[in-house]
């Protein structure tokens, strides 16, 4: 795949214009790759759901807002790939959180930002001091997204970038 003529949807620049586009924050988890994590994990709360995506009994949409909640329990987190540096501050507060913080949080994130901030100051130091694990995942996944066209994608919308996991333990 080329990245010639790719025109990104949901760049900082542009976001800060006109907000975030659904269409494109809206990346499903792909099924095949969260059941085989949901039968590692045991994830029990899903923090950046909807009605129609959500992966476990309890969740947080967006008017429930996953970034003004507790979290608890075992954690899965395929956060909006537009606000990554308040989903990964707010994942690195609850793991420390006393009384009642989340066991375990797994988020899936873009590979593609390592230079980035957000992954600068909470991913990277944490990493280099054992407190978080990072699984980088082979290929790109394709994602299921609400306006995707199968008659031209049949297998799914796949961006240009990888992913990796990025796993928190309370227990380190």
């Amino acid at each position: 795949m080329s990245l010639v003529g790719f025109k990104a949807q949901n760049h900082r620049q542009q976001t800060r214009k006109r907000g975030a586009l659904d269409k494109v924050d809206d990346r499903r988890t792909p099924r095949e790759l969260w059941l085989p994590l949901h039968e590692e994990f045991g994830f029990t709360l899903d923090v950046a759901a909807s009605e129609v995506n959500a992966l476990t009994k309890r969740y947080y949409d967006l008017e429930a807002d996953g970034l003004e909640q507790r979290w608890h329990g075992v954690v899965w987190c395929n956060p909006p790939y537009s606000g990554l540096r308040a989903w990964v501050a707010k994942a690195a507060y609850e793991i420390e959180r006393k009384n009642g913080g989340p066991d375990k949080i797994v988020m899936l994130l873009p590979a593609n930002r390592t230079e980035q901030a957000w992954w600068q100051d909470y991913i990277e130091p944490a990493r280099k001091a054992g407190l978080v694990e990072t699984r980088f995942l082979r290929g790109r996944l394709r994602f299921d997204t609400p306006e995707h066209d199968y008659t031209k994608q049949p297998k799914g919308n796949r961006p240009p970038f990888g992913c990796v996991l990025v796993i928190w333990r309370r227990d380190g």
